[in-house]
C-alpha cells in the first residue's frame, strides 16, 4: 500500500473516488489523501491528468452537498493552486470562485470564501494584483445574511491581511474593520468561539502592521474588546484574547489610546476582572481572571506614560481599597503591586497616601487581602527603593505578625515581602534581626509547606546581606539550621536545597573568610555533590555559591577552579533544555507536508536550563575578576564560547557574555603586568603587546558587534558599559583600533536609530510625544556613562570625536525634553568639558542659558548636573563666566536656603570651591564663606571633597586671616574627610577593574591643611582636640599625631598603601626629614608664587 501511494496513479484514483463514491465519508477521505499526495506527486503527473484534475475539482466544488467534503475539496484545490496559479496554468479558478461568490446559493458563497482563504494564505503574493477586486468582494461577504459565509469571509480577510504590502492600498482595507466587529459579535452570540478567536488574531496583526490600517477604528476596536472582556458569561479564553488585543493596542498605539481618553476604561475593566472570584477549576489551571488581569495591567502600564496611568488608576485604587468586598480590596492592592514598576515616579510622589492603603491591607480582616498586601510590599520594595525603606520602623512591626498566621499562602507572601524589603534595608535591620530570624526559623522547623520554607530561606538570605558583618552573632545557628536542607535529595525538595545553598553563600560573604572557614569544607562538599542530582536550578546556584566563594577568597580559588570549571564550561556549551519544535512534533507522530516546511526552526526552551547557562557565563566573568591569577589559564578556551554565546537566542545569556568580557581582559592584563598607567591621548603613546593585545583583538570586536547589531536594549547597554570599563582601565591603547566605529555607533544610539531601539510607535507619533516619554533609562544612561569614560581616557584628544556625537547629544538638553533627558544630556556635556577643556568653547552659547534656567529645577538630579556643569565652565572659561558670576552665586545661595537634598548641597559646595580658586579677587568671601563652611564637608557626593580641600588650602595659603574664625570647623572637616576616605581606600578591592585615583590626593590635601592650621592656630587646635572622642583621636591618628616621627610613619604607611611615591612625603612633610618647622610663606599671608 505504501508503494502504491507513492505512485502518481494514486492521485487519480483518489480523485475518482471523490467524484463518484456515494458515501460522503469516503469522498472526504479521498480528498484528504489526495491533498497529501498532490504535494509530492503533482509534477510527476502528465498534462492531460492535470487538466482532468482541475476540471473535476471545480465540478465537485459546485455539486458537493456535504459541508465537510466541500471543506476538504477546498483544501485540495488550494494545494493544486500552489503549483498552477503562479505559472498561469489555471486561469479558470479565479473566474469560477468569483462566480461562486456571487451565487444565490449560500453553500457556494461559503465555499468560495473558504477557497479564497486557503489561496490567500498560500499564494497571496500572486493574488496581490486582484486585491482591489477581492477586498470589496470580502466586504460584501462579511455583510452576508448567511452566518457560515460571514465566518469564511472573516477567515479569508485574516489570510489576506498578511499580504498587504507597501505597494498595496492599505486604506482600501479600512472599511472592513467595522463589518469584522459586527461578524465577531454575531459569532459570539451564536457560541462560535473558534471563529471569534480568528477575529482577535486578525486584530492583533492589523494593530501590529506598519501601515495605519486600524488607526481610525481604534476606539471601536477597544470598546468591543472591553465589552467582551467584561462579560463573565463569555468563554474565558475569548475574554483573555480580548484583553491580549487591548495589550497589543497599548504597545503599538499608546498615543491614540491617550488621545481618545481610553486609558481609564482599560484600567476600569482590568481592576474589575482582577476582583473576580477564583474557582477551583481556575486555580487548578493556574490561569485565573484575577491573575491574568493583574499581569495584563502591568503590560499596559509599561506602554503608557507614568502620569497618564497614575491619573487613570488613582480613583480606582481609592474606590477599591474602601470597598466592603474583600475581593475588591485585594484587587486594589494587587494592582498597586503590578503597576509599581511602571508608575514608580508617581508612586514615590504620593507614597505617604499609598502607604496608608498598604498598612490597612496588612491589618485587613480578610486573609486574601493581607496576602495581597504582602505581595504589594514586596513589589514596592523592589521598585520604590530607597523611599519605601525609609518607613521601615512602621512597616516591619506590621509585617512580622503575618509570619505567625496559620494560612500558608500568607506565610509565603509575607516571606516574599521580607525578602524584598530587607534586601535594601542595610544595617537598619539590626533592631529587628533577632525576632525576625526567630520567626523565620520557626517556619523552617515547623510543618510549613516547601514553598513557605523556600521563601523563608530567601528572607534569611536578604537579612544576612543587609546586616553584612553584623550578622556574625547569628551565623552559627543559621548555618547549622541550613545543614539539613543542603543535604536534601528528593526531587520535590531540590528547590529548597537550592535556596539553602544560596543562603549559605550570602552568609559567607557577610561574615567573611575567617569566620566561614569552619563551615567551608562541609558546604562546599555538599555543593559539589549537587552536580550528581542532575537538577538545572541546583547547578545554577552551585555556580552562584562558587562566585561568592571566589569573591571571598580570591586567588586561593586555585584549588577549586580545576574542579568547578569543567561543570561551568559544560553548562556554557550545552544545549540541554533547548528542543527544536519540529523534533517535538516528530516525537508526537505529527509530520508536516513536505511542501509546507519553510525551513524556519522554532525552539522550545526550558527556563531552568537557560538560567543555568546564564549563571555559568556570569561565573566566568566573576572568576576572572576575583581570582585572575588562577583563572588566566582558562582564558584561551573562552573566546570560541563567548563568540557563540554572543549570538545566543536569549538575551540574558548575551548580557552576561558582554558583562564578563572586561573582566576576562583585565584578568590577562593583571597576569601579564601590562601597562598600569597611560597617557590620555589619541593616537596612544603606549602600546599593548603580547597576550593583552591578543585578548583585546578577540573580545573587543564582540562588544562592538553587539552594540551595532543586537536587538535587545539591555544587552547593548551591558556591551557599551563594558567597552567603557575597558577604556577606563587600559586607555587609548585599548580604544584606538575601534573608537571610530564605536563613536559612530554612540551617535546612532543617541539618535535612537540603532536596531535595539526599533519601537512600534504610533503612526502619527511626534517629537513632542517622544519628549514626553523620555529616553530609555538603562540604555542611554549607559551610553552617557561610556562617553564620560572615553573622554576621561582620551583627554583633550577626545574633542574631534565629541564633535561627531555632540549634535545628537544636544537634542536631549532642550527645554521641551523630558527631565530625564535633560539631566542626562547636561551630564554628558559636563563630563566631556572636564576633559577637553577649551576645545569645548563652541557649545557654551547653547548650553549656558539652558543650565542656568535648569539649575533651579525641582528635580534634584537635574539641578545637581547643571550646578556642576556651570562650576566647571567657571573653572575652565573664567573670562566667559565672569559676567554670570553674580547670577550663579545667587542661584547657589538659593540652593542652600531651600535646604535641598544632600546631593544638591554637595554639588553646590563643590561649585563654590571652584569659584574660590578661580575668582579669588572677585568673590565676596565675607558673604560666601558662612553658608559654605556651615555645610561642609560633602556627605553624599564625595567626588566634591577634593575641590573643597583645594579651596580650603588655597584660602589657607592666600588669605590666612579670613580662615581664623573657621579654624576649629576646618579641623573637624579634615577629620571627617579622613574618616570617609580612609575607609573607601582601605576597602577598595585589589581586583577591581578601576582603581581609586583621588583618595591619596584627598588625604594629602587634608594633612597639609591640618598641619598648617596646627602651627598657625594652636589655641583653636587645642579646643578642637578637647571636643574629640578618644575613638576619633585613634581613628584619625594620621592627622592628630603631634609627634612628627609618628606622623611621618603613618603618612609613609598610607602613601605606600595608596601607591604614592616617597617623594610625596618629602614634599608634604619636610619636617620629618629635619627641615624647619616654619609655616610656608603663603600661609603667613605672603603673595603666592607665580
Amino acid at each position: 500500500m505504501t508503494d502504491y501511494l507513492k505512485s502518481p496513479v494514486s492521485v487519480l484514483v483518489m480523485i475518482h473516488f471523490l467524484i463518484n463514491h456515494p458515501d460522503a465519508e469516503i469522498r472526504n477521505l479521498a480528498a484528504v489523501m489526495a491533498r497529501k499526495r498532490v504535494a509530492s506527486l503533482w509534477r510527476k503527473l502528465q498534462p492531460d491528468a492535470h487538466a482532468w484534475i482541475k476540471a473535476s475539482l471545480l465540478q465537485c466544488l459546485m455539486s458537493e452537498q456535504t459541508r465537510a467534503v466541500r471543506v476538504a475539496i477546498g483544501n485540495l484545490i488550494s494545494m493544486v493552486a500552489r503549483f498552477t496559479v503562479p505559472s498561469g496554468e489555471w486561469p479558470e479558478l479565479l473566474a469560477h470562485l468569483w462566480q461562486c461568490a456571487g451565487s444565490p446559493e449560500p453553500k457556494q458563497r461559503e465555499t468560495a470564501m473558504q477557497v479564497f482563504s486557503y489561496l490567500t494564505e498560500n499564494i497571496g503574493s500572486f493574488l496581490q494584483p486582484h486585491f482591489s477586486s477581492l477586498i470589496p468582494l470580502f466586504a460584501a461577504s462579511l455583510s452576508d445574511t448567511h452566518t457560515p459565509v460571514q465566518t469564511q469571509a472573516l477567515k479569508a480577510v485574516a489570510a489576506l491581511v498578511d499580504w498587504i504590502g507597501e505597494d498595496g492600498d492599505y486604506t482600501a482595507f479600512r472599511p472592513l474593520v467595522g463589518p469584522i466587529i459586527q461578524v465577531m459579535e454575531k459569532l459570539l452570540s451564536e457560541g462560535d468561539e473558534e471563529s471569534v478567536a480568528i477575529g482577535f488574531e486578525l486584530f492583533d496583526v492589523l494593530i501590529e502592521s506598519p501601515f495605519p490600517i486600524v488607526t481610525p477604528h481604534i476606539p471601536q476596536i477597544l470598546l468591543f474588546c472591553l465589552r467582551v472582556a467584561r462579560d463573565t458569561t463569555t468563554e474565558q479564553s475569548i475574554r483573555f484574547q480580548a484583553v491580549n488585543t487591548i495589550c497589543w493596542l497599548a504597545q503599538y498605539k499608546p498615543k491614540l489610546l491617550r488621545k481618545n481618553h481610553l486609558v481609564a476604561p482599560i484600567f476600569e475593566m482590568l481592576f474589575l476582572m482582577c476582583a473576580e472570584p477564583e474557582t477551583e477549576v481556575d486555580l487548578a489551571s493556574h490561569e485565573t481572571p484575577h491573575k491574568f488581569a493583574a499581569s495584563s495591567a502591568g503590560m499596559v502600564a509599561e506602554c503608557i506614560e507614568d502620569k497618564h496611568t497614575f491619573q487613570a488608576i488613582s480613583p480606582l485604587v481609592g474606590q477599591y481599597s474602601a470597598s466592603p468586598n474583600p475581593l475588591f480590596r485585594r484587587s486594589g492592592l494587587i494592582m498597586l503591586a503590578v503597576l509599581a514598576p511602571a508608575c514608580a515616579e508617581s508612586f514615590r510622589q504620593y507614597l505617604d497616601s499609598i502607604l496608608k492603603i498598604l498598612y490597612a491591607g496588612l491589618n485587613d480582616e480578610a486573609p486574601i487581602v493581607r496576602a495581597a498586601a504582602c505581595v504589594t510590599l514586596g513589589q514596592f520594595s523592589e521598585n520604590l527603593d530607597p523611599e519605601i525603606i525609609e518607613h521601615y520602623e512602621t512597616i516591619l512591626p506590621l509585617i512580622f505578625p503575618r509570619l505567625s498566621e496559620p494560612d500558608h499562602d500568607i506565610q509565603e507572601k509575607c516571606c516574599f515581602a521580607l525578602q524584598a524589603f530587607c534586601e535594601h534595608l542595610g544595617k537598619d535591620i539590626m533592631p529587628f534581626i533577632e525576632p525576625l530570624l526567630a520567626k523565620l526559623g520557626e517556619l523552617l522547623v515547623g510543618n510549613s509547606t516547601l514553598d513557605v520554607k523556600e521563601m523563608a530561606i530567601s528572607a534569611i538570605s536578604s537579612t544576612a546581606s543587609a546586616a553584612d558583618d553584623l550578622f556574625l552573632p547569628y551565623a552559627h545557628s543559621t548555618l547549622e539550621l541550613l545543614k539539613q536542607f543542603v543535604e536534601l535529595q528528593q526531587d520535590l525538595a531540590l528547590p529548597l536545597r537550592t535556596r539553602a545553598l544560596e543562603c549559605v553563600a550570602l552568609i559567607a560573604l557577610s561574615i567573611g573568610r575567617e569566620k566561614f572557614a569552619p563551615y567551608f569544607e562541609y558546604f562546599t562538599a555538599n555543593a559539589m555533590a549537587g552536580f550528581e542530582l542532575n537538577y538545572a536550578e541546583l547547578r545554577e546556584y552551585t555556580y552562584f555559591y562558587f562566585r561568592c566563594i571566589a569573591e571571598m577568597i580570591g586567588d586561593d580559588m586555585s584549588t577549586w577552579l580545576p574542579i568547578i570549571m569543567p561543570h561551568v564550561l559544560r553548562s556554557c556549551t550545552s544545549d540541554d533544555g533547548v528542543v527544536e519544535t519540529r523534533s517535538i512534533l516528530k516525537e508526537a507522530g505529527v509530520e508536516a507536508d513536505g511542501e509546507d516546511d519553510d525551513g524556519d526552526a522554532q525552539y522550545h526552551v526550558r527556563t531552568a536550563f537557560l538560567d543555568e547557562k546564564s549563571s555559568a557565563v556570569q561565573s566566568l566573568g566573576c572568576f576572572a575578576k576575583y581570582c585572575s591569577a588562577a583563572f588566566v589559564q582558562y582564558v584561551p578556551s573562552l573566546f570560541p564560547i563567548f563568540e557563540d554565546l554572543a549570538l545566543y537566542f536569549h538575551e540574558d545569556v548575551r548580557s552576561n557574555v558582554m558583562e564578563s568580557i572586561p573582566y576576562v581582559i583585565m584578568c590577562v592584563q593583571n597576569h601579564t603586568r601590562g601597562i598600569t598607567q597611560y597617557t590620555p591621548q589619541l593616537p596612544p603613546t603606549e602600546t599593548l603587546v603580547g597576550p593583552v593585545s591578543d585578548v583585546l583583538g578577540k573580545f573587543i570586536p564582540l562588544l562592538v558587534m553587539c552594540v551595532q547589531t543586537d536587538g535587545d536594549k539591555d544587552v547593548v547597554a551591558h556591551a557599551i558599559e563594558s567597552y567603557g570599563l575597558v577604556s577606563d582601565a587600559l586607555g587609548p591603547p585599548a580604544l584606538f583600533p575601534t573608537i571610530d566605529v564605536m563613536i559612530e555607533q554612540i551617535k546612532i544610539l543617541l539618535e535612537e536609530e540603532a536596531p535595539c531601539q526599533f519601537s512600534h510607535a504610533d503612526d502619527d507619533d511626534t517629537h513632542e510625544d517622544a519628549y514626553e516619554r523620555g529616553h530609555d533609562t538603562i540604555l542611554i544612561d549607559a551610553v552617557a556613562e561610556c562617553i564620560g569614560k572615553l573622554a576621561s581616557a582620551c583627554g583633550v584628544s577626545f574633542a574631534p570625536y565629541f564633535e561627531i556625537i555632540a549634535p545628537a547629544a544636544l537634542k536631549y538638553v532642550g527645554e521641551n525634553r523630558h527631565v530625564s533627558d535633560r539631566l542626562m544630556g547636561i551630564g554628558i556635556f559636563a563630563e566631556v568639558l572636564c576633559e577637553i577643556k577649551h576645545a569645548f568653547s563652541g557649545y557654551l552659547g547653547t548650553l549656558l542659558p539652558i543650565a542656568f534656567k535648569s539649575m533651579s529645577h525641582e528635580n534634584d538630579s537635574l539641578c545637581r548636573n547643571c550646578t556642576f556643569f556651570l562650576s566647571v565652565v567657571a573653572e575652565v572659561f573664567p573670562q566667559v563666566f565672569l559676567p554670570h558670576l553674580t547670577k550663579y552665586l545667587s542661584g547657589l545661595y538659593t540652593l542652600f536656603s531651600e535646604k535641598r537634598n544632600q546631593g544638591v548641597i554637595d554639588n553646590a559646595l563643590g561649585a563654590i570651591s571652584r569659584l574660590i580658586v578661580t575668582f579669588s579677587t572677585q568673590l565676596p568671601l565675607a558673604q560666601v564663606l558662612p553658608a559654605w563652611m556651615q555645610s561642609l564637608p560633602p556627605k553624599e557626593d564625595l567626588s566634591e571633597t577634593l575641590p573643597v580641600l583645594k579651596a580650603l588650602l588655597f584660602l589657607f595659603q592666600n588669605n590666612l586671616q579670613i580662615m581664623q574664625p573657621y579654624a576649629q570647623k576646618i579641623i573637624h572637616i579634615c577629620v571627617q574627610v579622613t574618616e570617609q576616605h580612609q575607609v573607601n581606600l582601605f576597602e577598595e578591592s585589589s581586583n577591581a577593574i578601576t582603581h581609586p585615583r583621588k583618595q591619596p590626593q584627598i588625604l594629602q590635601q587634608a594633612s597639609l591643611i591640618f598641619n598648617g592650621l596646627r602651627q598657625a592656630f594652636p589655641g583653636e587646635m587645642s579646643q578642637a582636640f578637647a571636643s574629640m572622642t578618644p575613638e576619633q583621636r585613634q581613628k584619625n591618628g594620621l592627622l592628630l599625631h603631634t609627634d612628627t616621627d609618628s606622623l611621618f610613619s603613618r603618612l609613609f604607611d598610607l602613601c605606600c598603601l595608596a601607591s604614592s611615591s616617597f617623594l610625596l612625603l618629602l614634599f608634604f612633610c619636610p619636617a620629618a626629614f629635619g627641615a624647619s618647622h616654619k609655616i610656608p610663606a603663603q600661609a603667613r599671608g605672603a603673595p603666592p608664587a607665580s
